[in-house]
């Protein structure tokens, strides 16, 4: 499976594309102010995290315009996850007091959810000062988890595929974040295998 990252020079890309490897994914990396991919030559994208905002972060939200074109899998972390809700239509709301290595739970999972067999409570890594605004929540969008206090964690739309975690999943403070990437590399994978009996 090949996948793309689009890195928005973040210190925790590398251990997102060690988790994907480790699943057995095939990765290229491009910075998120690079030249224009060729979309097509792969399987599926991950956006990283990093600082700012996403209309601050290079091409990032004209990527995600294109990237929608392709009809393929797309997960986005933490910035990447607030960039899918901005291109879908939503808005962020700026913290009280933002969290930066900061450890928090997972209480529920929606039972639809790709990620439903995951076992809860569970602990997250936190590094966020901004988080999708509930009350303008895109409907085409699904909240699939929420941490103790309520904030979104996890998003998707299973029609297109579209995956965000607010959290950190690669950070060592989430315990089972392997868990959480192997888990969308297997649906990539089996929605892959999909297209290609249908062709036949």
């Amino acid at each position: 499976m090949q996948i793309i990252l689009i890195d928005n020079y973040d210190s925790f890309t590398y251990n997102l594309v060690h988790y994907l490897e480790k699943w057995g994914a095939q990765v290229e990396v491009v910075l998120n102010d690079d030249i224009t991919p060729d979309w097509n030559m792969y399987d599926a994208c991950v956006i990283s995290p990093g600082p700012g905002l996403p209309q601050e972060s290079g091409h990032l939200l004209t990527w995600i315009g294109e990237w929608s074109k392709t009809n393929k899998p797309l997960l986005g972390i933490c910035l990447g996850l607030q960039a899918i809700v901005l291109h879908a239509g939503g808005a962020l709301k700026q913290m009280s007091k933002p969290l930066h290595g900061v450890e928090g739970r997972i209480l529920n999972i929606h039972n639809q959810s790709i990620w439903c067999h995951l076992a809860v409570p569970q602990i997250i890594a936190h590094y966020h000062s901004w988080m999708a605004d509930e009350p303008t929540f895109p409907q085409h969008l699904t909240v699939t988890a929420k941490d103790h206090e309520g904030k979104i964690m996890a998003i998707e739309n299973l029609d297109s595929f579209w995956f965000g975690l607010q959290f950190h999943p690669e950070s060592i403070m989430t315990p089972d974040g392997y868990h959480w990437i192997a888990t969308w590399c297997n649906f990539v994978a089996k929605k892959k295998n999909r297209l290609s009996l249908k062709k036949v």
